[in-house]
């Protein structure tokens, strides 16, 4: 998909363009207004939620795990300037053959900032850059600085989901995904059983 000069991306949420801050390559991204809200309430949403994200960002990167430097954010703006990563999504990089390792890294990267507390809340293979080698997460307005088990096995179950459903013929390769989260989460086995529990949820709700 082709989009107009210095756009990155477009969706339902937001639009991202390539800037320039401080003389340093960088990303804004602009919430979109919603004309079917009303107008106090579609602030505060977008507010929060540019609010939440440049926070997120913040505490994974303290976690001591990759996600872009935050320059500037505006929540009223709903507005974020972002360090600009020169890299590929992880759906890419699956589209075009994976190996064990990028796997694990993403395990070892999700199980370290679970083990701080934190949540990503969307962790799709979209929302995950490899950059210069490293786990790069993105897009956490959905996560929590003080995340319940259950907020944690969404993550892993949405991870899941979302390899599954796109890339079904590398299932082999989320062993590694496994070793890597159990490597940096010394509480795996109780947020793995939420994941699984939550699963359960969904196929009976389907079912029903």
């Amino acid at each position: 998909m082709r989009y107009e000069e210095g756009v990155l991306a477009k969706g339902a949420e937001a639009v991202l363009r390539r800037r320039e801050l401080f003389g340093l390559p960088a990303v804004e991204k602009v919430r979109v207004k919603k004309s079917y809200r009303l107008p106090a309430l579609d602030e505060a949403i977008r507010a929060g939620r540019t609010r939440n994200e440049a926070r997120m960002l913040e505490a994974i990167r303290e976690a001591g795990v990759g996600s872009p430097r935050i320059y500037y954010y505006d929540p009223d703006g709903g507005v974020i300037f972002m360090e600009y990563l020169e890299g590929i999504r992880l759906k890419e990089v699956l589209e075009g053959g994976a190996d064990g390792r990028v796997l694990y890294l993403v395990g070892e990267a999700l199980g370290r900032i679970h083990s701080r507390g934190l949540s990503h809340g969307d962790l799709t293979t979209s929302n995950i850059i490899i950059h210069r080698g490293g786990v790069f997460f993105l897009d956490p307005s959905f996560g929590s600085r003080d995340a319940s088990e259950e907020e944690m096995g969404v993550d892993v179950n949405l991870f899941l989901e979302a390899f599954r459903a796109a890339h079904p013929r590398w299932e082999e390769l989320l062993k590694s995904f496994f070793e890597g989260y159990k490597e940096s989460c010394p509480f795996w086995k109780e947020v793995f059983k939420k994941a699984e529990e939550i699963e359960r949820r969904a196929r009976y709700v389907k079912g029903v």
